[in-house]
């Protein structure tokens, strides 16, 4: 007989960990078993793809969650836009080693009696009042709720929901020598990156830098890697008993592609959710937060088709400080601008 759970969670990385701690916290008592496919240096080396901000504002509301493993203090983003154009904004927040928070989450995890074992899901199918999921090995578990946070290639959402991602991007990251600029995130953006940008975020004494695969280039790196990033959504995050959260849900933020704040975020209300035994509570969230704003598809899409010039034009108002002039006449010129400058205004506040 496969053996039974209140509670399986496929994935382990930010939004998996979110949902086990809070489903262990929510005071029901519930048998939560977390799966990692990964485990190892292959499960950190996979994990260190990342640029690694977060806000501290990402963390209200998820106490007993901390920015463990930070490196860096961020206070400013620097955009530097064609023609020589640069604008700044004051943001504040942490590059985290990922591994190592992730690797603290664990333990917070197992500290409050979730059990948290390897394993690779390659199937999952309704089964009575539950649902039953075939492991690599060959081995059944049966639980009565279900939470997918197996990243970009969910299994979970494949086989119950038969949804894709809206868009995947393909995202390189390298570790560079060199002198990144204190507490700053370094935006580039240009009509190559394809509605992305080349990030420059100091990292421990190194530059950590990437971009949108095949767009740019590295000649000398410590250490580099690539992964995909889903965003745009998946349309339905709740069919049954089953959720989706983190990269499986493409929950990253479309103009940042910054996830690791929606992730926990995600974590946290799908685990009230379940424990509330109202698993739509978390759909009507997802669609109502402002981490899933039509804003941010907009601008990505309108970012996308334009030219370096247009980068360009759009970004002079803002350069130093905003002039209200220089913005006006944009504005009227190019009222299509609008959404832009709301939807990054609201990812420098909100998606990171």
């Amino acid at each position: 007989m496969a053996e039974r759970h209140d509670v399986l969670v496929v994935g382990a990385g930010p939004a998996g960990l979110s949902a086990t701690l809070f489903l262990r916290l929510s005071g029901r008592d519930l048998d939560v078993l977390a799966l990692d496919r990964l485990q190892g240096e292959r499960r950190s080396r996979y994990h260190r793809i990342c640029g690694g901000g977060v806000s501290r504002r990402a963390f209200r509301g998820l106490d007993p969650i901390e920015p463990w493993g930070a490196m860096e203090e961020i206070s400013r983003a620097l955009l530097r836009w064609p023609g020589g154009v640069e604008t700044e904004q004051t943001i504040d927040g942490h590059i985290i080693d990922r591994p190592r928070f992730l690797d603290e989450l664990a333990v917070r995890c197992r500290e409050e009696g979730a059990m948290l074992e390897r394993g690779s899901v390659v199937s999952v199918v309704p089964d009575g009042d539950g649902y039953r999921a075939r492991l690599y090995d060959g081995s059944e578990l049966r639980a009565r709720h279900i939470i997918g946070a197996d990243g970009a290639l969910s299994v979970v959402r494949r086989d119950l929901f038969g949804t894709r991602p809206w868009r995947i991007m393909a995202a390189e990251r390298y570790l560079v020598e060199g002198d990144a600029e204190p507490g700053t995130l370094v935006f580039h953006m240009e009509q190559r990156y394809r509605g992305g940008y080349r990030w420059e975020f100091p990292c421990g004494g190194l530059v950590n830098t990437g971009f949108p695969r095949g767009t740019d280039s590295v000649e000398e790196y410590l250490d580099r890697g690539c992964r995909h990033i889903p965003f745009g959504g998946v349309g339905p995050v709740v069919e049954g008993d089953a959720l989706l959260v983190g990269d499986a849900a493409a929950q990253a933020n479309p103009v940042s592609y910054g996830g690791i704040r929606a992730a926990l975020q995600a974590g946290r209300q799908a685990a009230s959710a379940v424990a509330a035994g109202k698993p739509d509570l978390y759909r009507r969230w997802w669609e109502r937060s402002r981490l899933s704003s039509p804003w941010y598809l907009k601008a990505h899409e309108a970012m996308s088709s334009w030219s370096d010039e247009d980068m360009r034009a759009a970004a002079a108002p803002f350069q130093g400080r905003s002039r209200a002039l220089p913005l006006l006449r944009r504005l009227i010129e190019a009222p299509r601008d609008y959404h832009m400058y709301v939807a990054y205004g609201m990812a420098l506040r909100d998606s990171w």
